[in-house]
């Protein structure tokens, strides 16, 4: 859908990849349209307005994937960008496939047959020949990365995607495909609440690294990143092997809170190669996409305990009990300290504090409303001072697991 002629300039473009498309610097994440969020507020008319209010104003960036209401958030995104597609990235994944919608429990599926069926049913639901950027959603235990991705690269020869990226994953993995097939894009959780892809370097590291070259993994041979890839693909090592790769709604089907298979890409994502996940993507020329930007509403400072109906993953979730809004206040908090001192809203300093890590990130928050998804895009001209990127900083990580 993308046209690498496209025209369109928007103010602060990043590119998404070495010699990627040019696209604004905040997209628009769609998967609450379908998934995971209340079904009460669900509105395919109202979300089809809010997407085309998107292209409207700039956005370039649409984020989606199968996953997602099991197709159904692809085909939304389809009906909603038809006949529009010049000048936006559709970015859609595979990997993950829906066993019971009602429960939304899921498994992993890398298989190279797999993702080229979950690559045509794609192709068929977003209505495109080519897929702009199509994302590996999680790395399969039971599958060598390198085969995953090696048959995503085979659909890139084809002519069916145009470009390739990873989700959730280390600085090893992300080395190890890279050498097999270039890597457009990262998309991994980060925010203020979330910082596991800095690793342990303290916000604003990995722009300065920028000049001392690739980091240990990324300057690997060909040969020794594939045998990462066969090492790191479970998930770093011998731990990813005990998970279980179906999960339900964020649990593991054996009740185990987070998943344990997204619990060991959690853990790792930036534990190895150098410590930062963001510093590879920026010594390599790939563009990072941080999912859940806002914490999943969180960091808007709008939400509280007890709101959430079921069916909404934010009910079951550890960061959003009683006790883990009482022991995250401060985070919250100090975001609106900042927020009311240049007359923002707590979403756009947050968004604001994302975009100054680095000139490859493009975060996509989510939302169903067109007033949201205005206050979000205003984040891109909001400028913190150095002294308040410094007090977000040193926020602690939020208390609770992800999943």
């Amino acid at each position: 859908m993308d046209s690498m002629e496209n025209t369109r300039k928007p103010d602060g473009a990043r590119e998404l990849g070495a010699a990627g498309p040019r696209v604004a610097p905040i997209g628009l994440g769609c998967m609450g349209m379908s998934w995971i969020y209340a079904e009460s507020g669900r509105d395919d008319a109202e979300s089809v307005r809010v997407i085309r209010k998107a292209l409207d104003s700039g956005v370039g960036l649409l984020d989606t994937a199968a996953l997602y209401g099991d197709g159904h958030n692809e085909w939304l995104i389809g009906r909603a960008v038809a006949g529009r597609q010049d000048g936006v990235v559709v970015a859609t994944k595979g990997g993950l496939v829906v066993d019971d919608l009602a429960t939304k429990s899921i498994h992993r599926d890398g298989r190279p047959e797999a993702l080229r069926r979950h690559v045509e049913g794609s192709l068929e639901r977003l209505g495109v020949e080519r897929i702009d950027l199509y994302y590996l959603h999680r790395v399969d235990p039971d599958v060598p990365l390198e085969e995953s991705w090696g048959a995503l690269a085979e659909l890139v020869a084809e002519g069916k995607l145009a470009r390739i990226g990873l989700s959730e994953v280390t600085a090893a993995q992300a080395a190890a495909a890279h050498a097999v097939h270039p890597v457009a894009a990262i998309q991994s959780e980060l925010s203020v609440w979330t910082r596991d892809p800095l690793g342990g370097e303290a916000p604003g590291d990995a722009g300065a690294r920028i000049g001392a070259g690739s980091s240990s993994a990324g300057t690997s041979g060909a040969a020794g990143a594939k045998a990462t890839a066969h090492k790191a693909a479970d998930g770093n090592g011998a731990a990813g092997k005990a998970t279980d790769r179906k999960v339900t709604a964020g649990k593991s089907t054996a009740g185990n809170g987070a998943g344990e298979a997204e619990k060991s890409i959690a853990a790792g994502a930036g534990a190895e190669a150098g410590g930062s996940l963001l510093a590879w993507t920026l010594a390599n020329g790939v563009a990072f996409v941080p999912f859940a930007p806002l914490g999943r509403g969180y960091l808007t400072g709008t939400l509280a305990p007890g709101m959430f109906e079921s069916g909404d993953i934010r009910s079951v979730n550890p960061r959003f009990t009683a006790e883990a809004f009482e022991r995250n206040r401060a985070i919250g908090e100090e975001i609106a300290r900042i927020a009311e001192a240049h007359g923002a809203t707590s979403a756009q300093v947050s968004l604001a504090w994302l975009l100054g890590l680095a000139d490859n990130v493009i975060p996509i928050p989510g939302t169903r409303s067109g007033k949201h998804l205005a206050e979000n895009l205003e984040a891109a001209s909001l400028r913190l001072s150095d002294a308040e990127r410094e007090r977000l900083n040193r926020l602690p990580q939020a208390y609770g697991s992800r999943y």
